[in-house]
């Protein structure tokens, strides 16, 4: 586990603004950015200083080193439902944090969730 915070991204302003107010404050965190190619330019384009990576399988490598970075990161900070997440084993001491999209949205989540049907029991069993 590394130093770093990595942002998993599919709504670029809530991560943004999370990352604008984190470099206001002197932290000694690597800062990585995994996107789905929605938001992967713009993010890019923002943050060049930064590592973006394009986190789908249309550019393995890319989709190898998103999945890497999230695997040794302190914080992993995502956006949006990921299925991934519903497998995945964070070592001990990984923060995994979810930004809500759609600030005062009527939303529906967990077991509310009308998609809960077509997920898989493991998925239903972290939620």
């Amino acid at each position: 586990m590394k130093r770093k915070i990595t942002f998993v991204v599919s709504f670029e302003q809530n991560s943004l603004y999370v990352y604008e107010e984190l470099k206001k404050h002197p932290v000694s965190f690597q800062t990585v950015f995994v996107c789905t190619s929605s938001c992967y330019r713009r993010v890019a384009e923002t943050v060049r200083q930064e590592k973006v990576f394009l986190f789908e399988m249309k550019n393995l490598q890319h989709f190898i080193r998103s999945l890497y970075n999230i695997a040794t990161s302190k914080f992993v900070i995502v956006d949006n439902y990921y299925g991934f997440l519903a497998a995945a084993r964070f070592k001990k001491g990984v923060e995994c944090i979810q930004l809500w999209h759609a600030a005062g949205a009527v939303k529906t989540f967990g077991l509310e969730d009308k998609t809960i049907r077509t997920r898989g029991k493991h998925a239903i069993e972290a939620v």
